[in-house]
């Protein structure tokens, strides 16, 4: 008894003692914001004033100073950011987090995207080479002092980070195209159903003007002589899965139709949630360069963002840029395959992946003339399947960036976006001079032979990769005459001659954006935050014809149902949340109800891919005697159209009733919530440390003001903005922006979560340009010596 209450009391003792030494560890490893550093490869001392957001403002003599400094406070607030992303792409994540790591490793083994980097890394001018080598020895700068003390991941996972490589730099950009290039798996799903339902009944499915409207560029709008089976993975890493939603807004307003007389640029990209996010804001200042927006921690360039003439955004194009081809593969050796009258042996690669805790696994990967072999590892389609992908056919996007940074007017601009080969974006342009225009970028392949919908004989010369599209016949557009350009991942223009693809996202955002900017005759900063923040369901707008011609003959539950439908103005938000979560569920079973019966397996597969699952019943909606809307189920009954849409307004209104109780208890915002969830978040006793909300959230996938989520796993978010930001190009410094969350990856740091009260309010933050307006918001300075 005496020996039990020594050990408790020596417990009562130490327990405290070891929180407050690992609290001490934890604190130590906040960024440093203010005094002095070292960096002895500097040429010059670099000034750092952070502003009351915990943005860098960095002034340098040299922009290799810049790079250098900037690498260093990436690091300090991103590394385990860092050297996620560099992990990723080379497969080596089983290495920390162990077997469950292990399916996501042998996609990257397998896509083998690392020597796409490898050779871009070969392929790099002087000048990127010295760029990047100034950003790596700033970031090794501070990975060099994590000894005892580290960022809280390290100690967790009882590891030090590698020292930084130029070659990790370019993996970011490598990972970046594979979470925006994700149109191989909707082709696998394609191959797949049309084995099974032929191509006619597949391509039903896909939508046409039904679901993608009307094009970026319309003909009129050209210029002259212009012709321009998943693997599941770890719930904390779903946000590297292609499957995630990689969309965006965004629009520009010319001086003419601005309260101003100058443009006005928006932007809002859509990714998938993860902590901390992917962008870092930073100011940087050196020379010729005055450079200021959102960079990618791994890049010492702005991605996002305004110089002191130029303004422009992104938002994901969707372009064709992966093939898949079945190979012909010799029954005698499977290691030989065949193109044209030609055989050729595959390149077999073998390779272990260390996994922590287990033994490690071996992995083989195989490549062909084509690319990659993808099958069996990332599919069970029934045939060898070998990836064609731009991604591995050179890449210069950090050059790029580089030059968009520099850009003085919309001729240097272009000649930058020319350079950016991977992923394919669209861009938007405005300048100091009232210019704004809009530049399709990234390399696409020219077929000749096929759409690049469904996976083609890869033993058929005709269906070759041979020259990518010019850019000179990639669309473009300067100073149209309707005063504004809109993007919002949907088609780009009619003109099959320039098929960047066939799998855009649905026009409805778009359109909502459109219809209001022209709803005002001028715009100001405060006027295109509402667009940006609103959630109006043009979406809801197809169903309500076919929800009035059943107000006559409804009865029950669908006449209840449409009681709250139709007076509805179609809002997604707390205001009208009752009809919120109806018209949620309704899409559900009306999705449901109408494919699942002949999808069976495949069901999944396709409300999982975005662009599919809105294609699928918005594509025959107008088609009443569709056979997709029969119930194979009933033999003895054919349903119709209407039949479908009844039986799901009524299942809809049913299951909230039996879920909620009446519909004034209905809430879409109290079920559609928002989670901040970090890779180590899981367990309870970490969740309060990293983890934030959840938070209610309004909209849904289709709306300005994004919150996408997923048919298969419920209604949480699993995808938002990003970022969002308005330049004002009259007075940079009455700009405005908000991330989600913050600035610092560090979760005692007061920027990990700061920012997220505003985002959630729709509130911005302003961002000073001038030298002027940085002094007024400062908040701390730190400098660089040597």
């Amino acid at each position: 008894m005496i020996h039990l209450k020594r050990l408790l009391l020596f417990l009562a003792i130490l327990l405290p003692l070891s929180l407050l030494t690992a609290l001490v560890l934890l604190r130590s490893s906040l960024p440093q914001r203010d005094g002095t550093l070292r960096l002895p490869a500097l040429s010059k001392p670099v000034e750092v004033i952070f502003d009351t957001r915990g943005v860098p403002h960095v002034y340098a003599a040299t922009e290799r100073d810049s790079a250098m400094a900037l690498g260093y406070l990436h690091a300090q607030e991103r590394i385990w950011q860092m050297d996620l992303m560099r992990r990723s792409v080379r497969g080596r994540l089983s290495e920390i987090f162990g077997p469950r790591a292990v399916p996501l490793d042998r996609r990257f083994r397998t896509l083998g995207l690392w020597h796409a980097a490898e050779a871009d890394f070969m392929r790099l001018d002087p000048q990127m080479l010295a760029l990047l080598d100034s950003y790596t020895i700033g970031v090794n700068a501070y990975i060099s002092e994590l000894r005892t003390i580290r960022p809280p991941e390290f100690l967790l996972l009882r590891y030090r980070p590698e020292p930084w490589r130029v070659l990790d730099s370019l993996m970011v950009v490598k990972l970046m195209c594979y979470r925006l290039c994700g149109n191989m798996e909707p082709e696998f799903l394609r191959g797949m159903m049309m084995k099974r339902f032929g191509v006619e009944r597949t391509i039903e499915l896909m939508g046409g003007d039904a679901v993608y409207g009307p094009p970026i560029i319309s003909p009129a709008d050209l210029p002259r002589g212009g012709a321009p089976e998943r693997e599941r993975m770890p719930a904390e890493l779903r946000f590297l899965d292609p499957a995630q939603k990689a969309a965006s807004n965004s629009f520009v307003v010319a001086g003419a139709r601005s309260a101003t007389g100058k443009p006005l640029l928006a932007n809002d990209p859509h990714l998938a949630v993860e902590l901390p996010g992917i962008w870092y804001a930073a100011h940087c200042s050196a020379g010729d360069l005055d450079v200021m927006g959102l960079t990618i921690p791994g890049l010492p360039l702005v991605v996002l963002g305004h110089n002191r003439r130029v303004a422009w955004g992104f938002t994901n194009l969707y372009g064709d840029c992966q093939d898949l081809y079945e190979e012909m593969i010799d029954p005698k050796d499977s290691r030989l395959y065949r193109v044209g009258q030609t055989w050729y042996r595959m390149q077999v690669d073998k390779e272990l992946i260390g996994v922590r805790g287990a033994e490690p696994e071996r992995v083989r990967e195989k490549w062909t003339l084509h690319g990659p072999v993808v099958t069996p590892e990332l599919s069970s389609y029934p045939a060898t399947l070998a990836l064609a992908w731009t991604a591995y056919h050179g890449g210069q996007a950090a050059r790029a960036f580089y030059e968009m940074n520099h850009a003085k007017d919309f001729e240097s601009f272009r000649y930058a976006v020319q350079a950016f080969d991977a992923p394919p974006q669209n861009v938007i342009y405005a300048d100091t001079d009232g210019n704004i225009g809009y530049l399709a970028s990234g390399k696409v392949p020219i077929r000749t032979a096929h759409s690049g919908l469904f996976p083609v004989p890869g033993w058929e010369t005709q269906y070759q990769w041979g020259q990518f599209m010019s850019q000179r016949d990639r669309p473009h557009l300067y100073n149209p005459a309707k005063g504004y350009v809109v993007t919002a991942n949907n088609r780009v223009i009619d003109d099959p001659h320039a098929a960047f693809s066939h799998e855009y996202e649905s026009f409805f955002r778009a359109a909502r954006i459109e219809k209001l900017i022209g709803g005002k005759e001028k715009h100001d900063v405060a006027s295109l935050r509402a667009i940006q923040l609103d959630t109006g369901s043009i979406e809801s707008e197809l169903y309500r014809p076919h929800w009035e011609a059943q107000r006559a003959v409804a009865q029950g539950s669908v006449k209840e149902a449409l009681a709250i439908l139709l007076p509805w103005n179609g809002m997604l938000d707390s205001e009208h949340r009752g009809a919120a979560a109806l018209y949620e569920e309704f899409r559900l079973r009306l999705m449901e109800n109408t494919l699942k019966d002949d999808l069976e397996e495949f069901y999944d597969e396709l409300i999982g891919w975005q662009g599919e699952r809105y294609a699928g019943v918005l594509a025959i909606l107008d088609k009443p005697d569709s056979a997709w809307w029969d119930d194979r189920r009933t033999e003895d009954v054919k349903e119709s159209r209407d039949d479908i849409l009844k039986k799901s307004l009524a299942e809809a209104y049913d299951v909230l009733l039996a879920r909620y109780g009446p519909p004034a208890r209905w809430d879409w915002t109290a079920v559609h919530t928002l989670r901040f969830a970090h890779v180590l978040g899981g367990p309870r006793a970490l969740s309060s440390l990293f983890n934030r909300g959840p938070y209610p959230f309004p909209g849904d996938g289709e709306t300005v003001n994004n919150s996408d989520f997923s048919f298969e796993s419920g209604p949480a978010v699993t995808a938002i903005a990003s970022c969002r930001f308005i330049l004002d190009l009259s007075n940079w410094d009455t700009s405005i922006s908000v991330l989600p969350m913050g600035q610092s990856g560090h979760p005692l740091d007061d920027h990990y979560d700061d920012e997220t009260d505003h985002f959630l309010k729709g509130e911005y933050l302003t961002m000073p340009f001038s030298r002027k307006a940085v002094e007024k918001q400062k908040e701390s300075v730190l400098t660089f010596v040597r």
